[in-house]
């Protein structure tokens, strides 16, 4: 989970929108609103930070990392946030990467478990797990933090992605086992493995009272995925 803001590279890819034939302008776009890639079009590489700082388009993944080791019991994975990251810190979430240039949304999603999660959980997925689209084309997601970060703003194009991880047994025992593939980014304070229930439960208080999510777009895009997330894995 290395803070984005730390870098100074020119790997991060924005865009523009195509312009409607109609009204010659780009489009409105509001969050959680479907996109076409084929809409996008190349506008320049900039640091994350600039991106932010400047509410530029660019691309990213949201990745819900389950594990699938207990039959008709997946647990998802979720990571703290350390205390000294820039954006939401101390917060929880899902694995998240944002996409570097001429990366495929899938790249991402490998590169995303290989810095977060470590390569002995990359290669195991590999192996035996599977990596898997959960959406048809990404979403729009948009994020404001106000003057308190910097007026930065989160404007994504966002892939959501389901990583299965699990160990063939279906033993109570075993269930540390997955923990044992994890090498956690120095900047991940704690992670846990939630049932999809209890996420689902944890999700909905959040909308009512935020305090272990970072803000109210986050929990809306979890909502959104935890719906496409149940459909899919009903569907094994």
């Amino acid at each position: 989970m290395t803070d984005p803001h730390s870098s100074n590279e020119k790997d991060i890819e924005t865009f523009e929108l195509k312009m409607s034939f109609e009204s010659q302008s780009p489009p409105i776009l509001h969050h959680l609103q479907p996109i076409d890639p084929k809409n996008l079009i190349h506008k320049s590489f900039e640091n994350i930070d600039t991106a932010h700082r400047n509410g530029l388009l660019h691309a990213g993944t949201w990745i819900y990392v389950v594990d699938q080791t207990l039959a008709n019991q997946p647990r998802i994975l979720l990571l703290k946030r350390g205390p000294k990251l820039v954006t939401c810190p101390s917060s929880w979430g899902l694995v998240g990467e944002h996409a570097f240039k001429d990366e495929k949304p899938v790249e991402t999603v490998r590169r995303g478990i290989k810095e977060e999660l470590g390569m002995r959980a990359l290669e195991f997925i590999d192996q035996h797990g599977s990596i898997r689209n959960i959406t048809d084309i990404p979403v729009y997601y948009y994020r404001a933090y106000g003057k308190r970060n910097g007026n930065r703003i989160d404007s994504q194009i966002t892939y959501l992605y389901l990583v299965e991880i699990g160990f063939d047994s279906g033993k109570t025992k075993n269930m540390n086992q997955v923990d044992d593939l994890l090498d956690l980014d120095d900047e991940v304070a704690d992670h846990q493995w939630v049932s999809l229930p209890k996420l689902k439960e944890w999700n909905d208080a959040e909308k009512k009272n935020l305090s272990d999510f970072c803000h109210d777009t986050i929990v809306s895009l979890m909502e959104l995925g935890l719906e496409r997330l149940q459909i899919m894995l009903q569907g094994l």
